[in-house]
């Protein structure tokens, strides 16, 4: 539903303000536990990696995904 409403937004410049929302509440709520500027790299590389696996049809790599946030994330 995530990427529906970024696609639909696309569309439809009344709803950047929702996506905008819904990407700042999850950089909110991981910034309880990191800082904010770390935060929304992690949003940011979440949203990359599951794109490239929905739109290549490849693999959720676990491996990859942690490696990745470990280098975020020290």
């Amino acid at each position: 539903m995530e990427y529906e409403l970024y696609l639909a937004a696309l569309r439809n410049p009344a709803l950047r303000p929702v996506a905008a929302e819904w990407c700042q509440g999850l950089s909110d709520a991981l910034a309880e536990r990191i800082d904010p500027v770390t935060a929304r790299a992690l949003v940011a590389l979440m949203d990359g990696i599951s794109l490239q696996v929905l739109l290549t049809g490849g693999v959720y790599d676990a491996g990859y995904a942690r490696g990745m946030m470990a280098r975020l994330i020290p």
